[in-house]
């Protein structure tokens, strides 16, 4: 949210009606940035999440396990399928 007011209620008011980020004009290009990327970083992470359990998966997964092959972290993976009706 960009707004021309810096008050706290103001704030409050934007975050309770679900603003990600709260910036007071006029605003630096150097302190919006980092804003901006913890917004889309957030978005990512939350398209990348499983609809049903909400867990991270897929994209998420690959990108922690490609971290943790370069910065040479051990690790292991499982995977577990359950058929329909059947545990």
């Amino acid at each position: 949210m960009l707004d021309r007011v810096d008050q706290t209620k103001d704030k409050v008011t934007g975050f309770k009606l679900g603003a990600d980020e709260y910036m007071s004009k006029p605003f630096d290009a150097g302190t919006c940035w980092p804003g901006v990327e913890r917004v889309i970083r957030r978005s990512r992470e939350g398209m990348a999440a499983n609809p049903l359990t909400g867990l991270p998966g897929g994209v998420a997964l690959v990108e922690e396990i490609r971290r943790r092959v370069a910065d040479k972290i051990p690790f292991s993976v499982a995977r577990v399928a359950v058929a329909a009706g059947r545990i």
